[in-house]
């Protein structure tokens, strides 16, 4: 599997996804020892500035662009999405549950409240999924284009009424690499397209 428009397998290889997180991760020359989101890390490659001074709210949705995050397979190459439980990621993982299940917003209400206990559900007339991010970046018919995963969950984040965080911060990290755990044994889906 491999990384559309990132040349040279950079980010190749068996197991990786776009939501893929983990201490040791090479950055540049750098080793980060943290989470990282590799959507921001392949839109920070193409140093979009231009684009964010037009007036995109983030360079993970300038048109275009969130589609170098688009893992591409066949189904022969899905993989089983792990994610690593050990000391390094722990912190991460219970400030990912932490934010899952913090009521927030007007409505007070959490996350786990609509994907644990309303699954299977209509909201607005779109069925409830369980919150498992297995397809980011996928294509939405509501957006009309390719979204990251981030994009939804500010999307959830509104209709709670509550203050999104900014694009690419710490919670969004820690929520994508708790609902990846969440979803862990099951295939990355590539290419995901949702209502």
């Amino acid at each position: 599997m491999a990384l559309h428009g990132i040349g040279d397998g950079v980010f190749e290889g068996a197991g990786l996804a776009p939501l893929s997180r983990g201490a040791d991760v090479a950055v540049g020359a750098d080793l980060v020892d943290v989470p990282v989101d590799l959507e921001v890390v392949a839109v920070g490659v193409l140093e979009l500035d231009r684009e964010l001074a037009a007036g995109a709210t983030s360079a993970l949705e300038v048109d275009g662009h969130v589609s170098l995050a688009q893992p591409r397979a066949g189904p022969e190459d899905l993989v089983e999405i792990e994610i690593g439980d050990d000391e390094r990621t722990k912190p991460f993982l219970e400030a990912g549950r932490d934010l899952f299940n913090r009521r927030q917003g007007q409505l007070n209400l959490s996350c786990a409240q609509c994907h644990d206990d309303n699954w299977g559900q209509k909201l607005a007339g779109a069925p409830v999924p369980q919150g498992h991010a297995t397809g980011y970046p996928l294509y939405r018919l509501e957006w009309q284009s390719l979204g990251s995963l981030q994009r939804r969950l500010r999307n959830c984040i509104v209709g709670m009424r509550a203050e999104p965080y900014a694009f690419g911060a710490p919670e969004y990290v820690d929520l994508e690499l708790y609902l990846m755990w969440r979803a862990r044994g099951m295939k990355v889906e590539t290419p995901a397209v949702r209502p």
